[in-house]
This record gives structure tokens, C-alpha cells and sequence, in this order.
């Protein structure tokens, strides 16, 4: 699947979160297709092949584009419930 940057201001709430150190309730889209939940601390944010991840403090990994919301904050305000 081609990665789709994200919205800069919702990047920019990404950063604070991880910078604040945060605790974050994180659903995002598994690889498998599957919705997970994380809870966890934003390590960082990095960039590897023209896509963008975070790494949590569980050293899990996600594509920003499988983020579905962080904190009931929806990255596509169009999927908030």
C-alpha cells in the first residue's frame, strides 16, 4: 500500500505529545489489516523509505498512515465515530 502523508497539524500534535511525554491510547490499522490499541509513550518519529513512523516506547512501530486516532483525537475526521 502507498504511503499518504498525513495532515501537518495533526504531525505537529505527533511531536507534542511525544515531546510532552504524553501517554497515549493509540488505534491504528495492523499490517494484517487488523485495529490494534497501544498504550504508550511516542519515542519519536522517523522517516525510511518516503514513509514516516512512530516508534513507541514498547518499541513498536507504526506507519503515521495507519494511525486511526491518538487520545480520541481522529487523524480523518471523516472516520470519527
Amino acid at each position: 500500500m502507498n504511503y499518504k502523508p498525513i495532515d501537518c497539524n495533526y504531525y505537529d500534535k505527533l511531536e507534542a505529545w511525544a515531546t510532552m511525554n504524553t501517554p497515549c491510547m493509540i488505534l491504528y490499522w495492523h499490517e494484517n489489516e487488523k485495529r490494534c490499541i497501544e498504550n504508550a509513550l511516542i519515542k519519536t518519529i522517523y522517516t525510511s523509505n518516503h514513509e514516516e513512523f512512530l516508534v513507541l516506547d514498547n518499541n513498536i512501530h507504526i506507519r503515521l498512515d495507519f494511525i486511526i486516532a491518538i487520545n480520541h483525537d481522529y487523524l480523518d475526521s471523516s472516520c470519527n465515530p
